[in-house]
Formats: structure tokens, C-alpha cells, sequence
């Protein structure tokens, strides 16, 4: 393990280099391998993966690290969570430092409860899914 990478740094599709630090936590027969994102923000994306080796482990983080850095759920040329770029998004839920309020971390930017009612108002007579998955 002493090989093993520290952090890691990847290119989102707007050309800017985005950094996670890895922890690592082992079990008999079974590694989970942790990416949290370098930041001076209040908050930043989190990763988790399970592996029964550690190599297969960061090999999967990485792959699921490219896949969201690299897919924009909102558009960036308006407020950060007012036009769609799809009929979904993911993020991960997060507290905002000091207040401790939940919040959700998407596209790399924080969504208050404010900017999610915003957005659900738009959307009235529509259904929604909710789905709380690991990592």
C-alpha cells in the first residue's frame, strides 16, 4: 500500500483540474476505498467504492470520479440550478459549514433547500424519484 496514490487529479469537461484525496479502509476480504475532494470550498464531492482488492478498487473509483466530474446536470450559463440538462441529476448530500443545514453538492456546486424549491416549483403536477444510494 505504500504505492497506493494519496490523492489523485482529473480534468472535468471544461478543462479544469479537479483533486481527490483517497482513504482507505480495509476488512477481511474487502477494501473501501473513499475519494474526497480537494477544496477551499465549505464542501466538495465524495466518492465511495467497495473492492475485494485494492487495485480493483481504485480502478473503479476512478471510473465513477470521470463519469459524474464529466457530466453537467445543469447548464452553466444561467444561475447554477436553473436550466436542466437532463431529466435527472445526482449529488451527494452534505451539511453547510457553521449551520450544519443539509444541502446537496451537484455539479461540484452547493444546492440549498432554497434553490431546490426553486426548482421543483417549475416542475408542478410532475412526479419525482428519490433515491439515496452510497458513495
Amino acid at each position: 500500500m505504500n504505492d497506493f496514490p494519496k490523492t489523485d487529479t482529473f480534468q472535468d469537461c471544461s478543462g479544469k483540474k479537479i483533486t481527490f484525496e483517497y482513504d482507505i479502509f480495509e476488512m477481511p476480504g474487502l477494501y473501501t476505498l473513499n475519494a474526497r475532494e480537494v477544496t477551499k470550498k465549505d464542501y466538495g464531492r465524495f466518492f465511495r467504492v467497495y473492492a475485494p482488492n485494492l487495485s480493483d478498487a481504485l480502478m473503479n473509483i476512478r471510473v465513477k470520479i470521470r463519469q459524474e466530474i464529466n457530466t453537467r446536470y445543469f447548464s452553466d450559463k444561467t444561475e447554477p440550478f436553473d436550466q436542466m440538462n437532463f431529466d435527472y441529476f445526482r449529488g451527494n448530500i452534505s451539511s453547510e459549514e457553521g449551520t450544519n443545514e443539509p444541502c446537496l453538492i451537484v455539479d461540484g456546486k452547493k444546492m440549498t433547500f432554497d434553490d431546490f424549491k426553486m426548482l421543483i416549483s417549475a416542475h408542478p403536477e410532475f412526479q419525482i424519484e428519490v433515491k439515496f444510494i452510497e458513495g
